[in-house]
């Protein structure tokens, strides 16, 4: 008898292969489409924010010069001598209160030490006082 020769198949199977290797691209497509949506989505969400903080800043700024112009218009001679008028009944003095004092005149008064404290050094001196 012929001696038989069985022959084995070796199988030489790549790890993957078809179905899993489909199954992989999908896979790595996923991820990859869900990174490029979150990216965009986070994207989006910082415009939209940005968008906000600039109107919240134009409006800031807009009250801002308000304040600017409503203390301009508090803090100048017209409006303190009126709000003086109004709260305290002061009143601006007329020119037979006012004295104008030469500058000597003021000199030697500050050699006395009578006006030391206020540390005003003019050409005359303005003596008159609002009186309620």
């Amino acid at each position: 008898m012929a001696a038989r020769r069985t022959t084995t198949r070796r199988t030489t199977r790549s790890p993957l292969r078809g179905r899993a290797l489909v199954a992989m691209g999908l896979v790595l497509f996923m991820l990859v489409a869900a990174t490029v949506v979150w990216r965009r989505s986070t994207g989006v969400a910082t415009a939209r924010e940005m968008q906000r903080m600039r109107g919240e800043l134009r409006t800031l700024r807009a009250e801002q010069q308000d304040l600017e112009n409503d203390l301009r218009r508090a803090s100048s001679r017209r409006s303190v001598v009126s709000e003086a008028e109004r709260r305290l009944g002061m009143r601006v003095p007329t020119e037979a209160q006012t004295r104008f004092l030469p500058s000597s005149a003021f000199s030697a008064a500050q050699d006395v030490g009578a006006d030391s404290a206020s540390g005003v050094a003019a050409d005359s001196l303005h003596i008159g006082q609002l009186k309620p």
